[in-house]
């Protein structure tokens, strides 16, 4: 977790891979059938880490994830959930990087860079939000999940 300065206070921010959080499971991916107490145990772990600001990764919709942060977050999926980038969503069930932002932080949501240049990519996009913090900087983060796969062959020495 880490902690920014902010016009109030500090800005506590943390990230989590929700593994497959779906609201509507799908058979070909076990990882995203969970049962009612597994969202409750979710939602109970981060209340504990007391989040000012979450960056979650492999979500598939806004209401699965507002199950786990609750009425007091604004929640932001990347720009790859939105019709416009249908061509780039699976049909049955995805893996979105987004942001939880508690609703009393003022942000900004500008258009991501789509960095992949193939027209049909289902590539993962990376979500982008500026936290506002007058009279301050602004903070802005980006929230990339790279594949499992892309460390595996290439050895990094030093």
């Amino acid at each position: 977790m880490s902690v920014l300065a902010h016009a109030a206070g500090t800005v506590h921010i943390s990230t989590w891979n929700m593994q497959w959080l779906s609201s509507v499971p799908t058979k070909k991916m076990a990882e995203s059938q969970r049962q009612a107490e597994d969202v409750a145990k979710m939602a109970f772990y981060f209340q504990q880490t007391q989040a000012d600001i979450l960056a979650f990764q492999e979500v598939n919709d806004i209401k699965a994830i507002q199950q786990i942060v609750g009425a007091d977050y604004h929640v932001r999926l990347s720009d790859r959930a939105s019709p416009p980038f249908r061509r780039h969503q699976f049909d049955d069930i995805n893996q979105y990087t987004g942001f939880a932002i508690k609703k009393e932080i003022p942000f900004e949501d500008p258009q991501e860079i789509v960095l992949d240049t193939q027209a049909n990519s289902k590539l993962r996009f990376a979500a982008y939000v500026i936290i506002k913090q007058a009279p301050y900087a602004d903070i802005h983060l980006l929230n990339v999940h790279l594949k499992a796969g892309c460390s595996q062959g290439v050895r990094m020495n030093g």
